[in-house]
């Protein structure tokens, strides 16, 4: 894909050495730059994820420790050597690589006492090429629970994931269970066995068979792990030892990534980029038109001309789109709100039934056991739940927006070619049909987190856990699970629903943005064209003028063939 993508930059180069308006090249130019593929590494405090970092950029940049560390994401980009702190507030300052351990570890911000949003690293490393970008998240499972919430927070924005492993102590039930939950966002996973270089060859075998077969069972298909020593990687890289690089097996990694990276450029994302330069140059096209009618009316013609293509404008019915779309979002909340309610009704019953059953078969001989069994259980039937609902919702949700973007640009579609048929019927002249907007092709992903906060289950009180006899204790427990429960629930639903609409009514302010400044380019190019040719009356000018757009024409024109070719090539999948 590499001569493709400089095939089509130099297309795009040609197209800006035109005197055209460049803001929608622009933003095609940054969408190419930025294609960014997130690279996001997970795994259990001390599996060594910062040293494989350091290792993977070839610089001793992220802080290691042998106490959990890590408590904010750091992103690691391709760029000149800088790091940059973003705040909660929004704010964001410049900082020196040395100081990163400040922000991001318990050590020096405890609890995240500093509000720090993420960290955000540019380095040039080989490895950050090609729009790579490296997301190290907190460890899962340790002490401090707000870095496991920090770690799932992230999981939506993943492409693949490096989940790292280490052989002492195996694959643990607390990366298991977060595996079943990023295994709905995330698709591609590179297990990683780490530390390779403490263990006899026989005994990394029997870890990675073991593993394996924990991993096979959960995702019910083949895994591979890779045998890595990311202390050996690193080492390597500092010190250019090239018996230190084959030890640790890097370089299996950096195969495998390659390949899936790649394959990950698609045909689809780059038809989309041709299919935005096209819609691009036909519009150039048909401004030129307009412009070549306007230099061959007179002044008074044109400003007829103009004044009945302003007030064509006037009623286009821009408001009442906007308006459509305000009240397909108030649907879309409503929809939630319905499935709250039923998930309500038909849940919250059955879940206190649950509970009155597993209470009354339970066989337990102390309050504090009772205790400890009935907290148990009833965060595995919350989980069980919402993980459920969750799983479906937001599937539900992402298509009605899906539909919602889709319906949205059909009517901006159609909107535009009014604005070019108007044109056509006012100065005469045959234009070219817009190629169409681009549907919506992201997945849309509502993230919520399940997990509670340590003591959120707490039932009873320190009285209760006392040595108070059973039989004064068990009822007063079961009233408490039970209210609990609903108070619980309740508690889930509310800020299930939060999450949602926030993010229902953020994407809605992005497709009304989207809506405005598309009609927006179409119409203001056409007023200025026409402005200009009011200024040009002289004949020496007019003429002049002419020859210039005719040449820019026959361009825009060679380019615009060129891609149509790339395209079908693409469509095809013919080597490009």
């Amino acid at each position: 894909m590499a001569n493709l993508e400089q095939t089509i930059n130099d297309l795009l180069q040609s197209l800006k050495s035109l005197p055209l308006d460049f803001t929608q090249l622009n933003a095609i130019e940054n969408k190419i730059q930025t294609k960014q593929f997130n690279l996001v590494v997970i795994g259990q405090f001390k599996r060594g994820k910062s040293t494989l970092i350091n290792a993977l950029i070839g610089k001793d940049i992220l802080p290691s420790s042998v106490l959990p560390l890590t408590s904010i994401v750091t992103i690691i980009n391709f760029g000149e050597q800088k790091a940059v702190v973003c705040f909660k507030d929004g704010l964001c300052k410049t900082i020196e690589l040395s100081d990163i351990s400040f922000f991001v570890t318990e050590k020096y911000n405890p609890n995240n006492k500093l509000n720090v949003e993420y960290v955000e690293v540019f380095y040039p490393a080989e490895f950050l090429k090609n729009s790579v970008r490296i997301i190290d998240t907190p460890g899962i499972g340790s002490v401090y629970e707000h870095n496991s919430d920090c770690s799932y927070q992230f999981l939506p924005k993943a492409d693949a994931s490096l989940f790292v492993l280490s052989p002492d102590p195996p694959i643990t039930q607390a990366e298991i269970e977060f595996l079943k939950d990023a295994s709905k966002y995330i698709d591609k996973f590179f297990f990683l066995l780490n530390k390779i270089d403490n263990f006899k060859p026989s005994e990394l075998r029997e870890i990675i068979d073991f593993n394996s077969s924990i991993l096979e069972n959960l995702f019910s298909k083949k895994v591979y792990i890779i045998p890595i020593s990311a202390k050996l990687a690193l080492e390597a890289k500092l010190e250019a030892n090239q018996q230190k690089q084959q030890q640790s097996n890097i370089q299996e990694l950096y195969d495998r990534l390659e390949e899936f990276i790649k394959k990950e450029q698609s045909n689809v994302f780059w038809v989309s980029i041709i299919n935005n330069i096209i819609r691009y140059t036909d519009m150039q096209l048909n401004f030129f038109k307009i412009n070549l009618a306007s230099l061959s009316m007179s002044k008074a013609k044109l400003e007829e001309k103009i004044k009945v293509f302003e007030d064509s404008l006037v009623k286009l019915e821009v408001d009442d789109y906007i308006y459509w779309l305000e009240n397909k979002t108030k649907g879309v909340i409503n929809v939630l709100d319905e499935d709250i309610d039923d998930l309500k009704k038909n849940q919250l019953p059955k879940l206190t039934a649950k509970i009155k059953d597993y209470f009354n078969t339970l066989k337990i001989s102390s309050t504090s056991m009772l205790n400890e069994q009935l907290k148990t259980y009833l965060q595995e039937q919350i989980e069980e739940i919402f993980s459920a609902f969750l799983q479906s919702e937001n599937q539900k949700i992402g298509k009605l927006i899906g539909e919602i973007y889709n319906n949205l640009t059909a009517k901006v579609n159609t909107l535009i070619d009014s604005i070019i048929k108007t044109a056509e019927e006012v100065f005469e002249v045959k234009l070219s049909k817009l190629a169409q907007t681009e549907q919506l092709t992201e997945k849309s992903e509502f993230y919520f987190l399940i997990k509670e906060q340590p003591g959120a289950l707490n039932i009873m009180g320190d009285f209760f856990k006392s040595k108070m006899p059973l039989f004064l204790g068990k009822k007063i427990i079961y009233k408490s699970i039970s209210e609990r429960s609903i108070e619980l629930f309740d508690r889930h639903c509310g800020r299930l629903r939060f999450d949602f609409v926030k993010r229902i009514k953020e994407t809605s302010e992005k497709f009304k943005f989207e809506v405005e400044n598309k009609l927006a380019q179409n119409i203001d190019a056409i007023k200025n064209i026409l402005n200009a040719a009011l200024k040009k009356q002289n004949d020496v000018q007019r003429q002049q003028e002419i020859n210039k757009i005719e040449s820019y024409t026959n361009l825009l024109n060679l380019i615009k063939n060129n891609l149509e070719k790339l395209k079908i090539k693409l469509t095809k999948n013919e080597q490009i």
